[in-house]
């Protein structure tokens, strides 16, 4: 696994809230090469008003500056953990957000997709999960788990639901999970294949 490179530190399977302690002051940077051999730089930093991911390899350079809010809208507090990190084809994005009395946990993943000079993004999410736990008791409130390359997700509890209820796989619905043009962490939601109730 690559060394995740940051401004003052160098962290290589360190703690999560040590990644975060460096990451919140300097900026993070992933360099890996893609199945296809290419080499691609993966870089998080912070400004005033956001944090921006960007992606760079020699067919291009996308950004994206929605996906990690620099607070959670609810209570304006930053996020307690935030962790990239390569994957097999790509990379993976971690952030755990504390709200209120509860925390919410999302992890996403990114693969690479064949591209040439000019196309759109390379990357596209390939595996999403959220939890929404209570700060007190680490208890699962509500989470969603979702495969896009496998084309399933569960829903792994509702709040009021008993714990240990077994949940079945759901089939997703198409929508656009490219990296370029996904909304907040804190606002993406899975297609799922559910009756709606009218």
């Amino acid at each position: 696994m690559a060394a995740v490179r940051v401004k003052h530190c160098l962290l290589s399977g360190l703690a999560p809230l040590l990644v975060l302690a460096c990451a919140q002051s300097a900026n993070a940077e992933v360099i890996y090469k893609t199945v296809a051999g290419e080499e691609t730089t993966l870089s998080l930093t912070k400004s005033d008003k956001l944090w921006t991911l960007t992606v760079s390899n020699q067919w291009g350079k996308w950004q994206q500056v929605n996906l990690l809010p620099l607070h959670h809208p609810l209570d304006k507090r930053p996020p307690h953990h935030l962790k990239i990190e390569q994957e097999a084809n790509g990379f993976a994005v971690h952030a755990t957000y504390p709200v209120r009395e509860f925390y919410e946990q999302v992890s996403l993943s990114f693969e690479h997709r064949e591209i040439a000079l000019g196309q759109d993004c390379p990357l596209h999410l390939s595996r999403f999960r959220k939890e929404q736990r209570y700060a007190i008791s680490d208890e699962l409130r509500s989470g969603v788990v979702a495969d896009y390359n496998a084309g399933v997700a569960r829903i792994l509890t509702i709040e009021g639901q008993a714990q240990g209820t077994p949940s079945w796989p759901i089939r997703l619905l198409p929508q656009d999970r490219s990296f370029c043009n996904l909304p907040s962490v804190l606002d993406f939601i899975p297609a799922l294949d559910i009756p709606k109730v009218h």
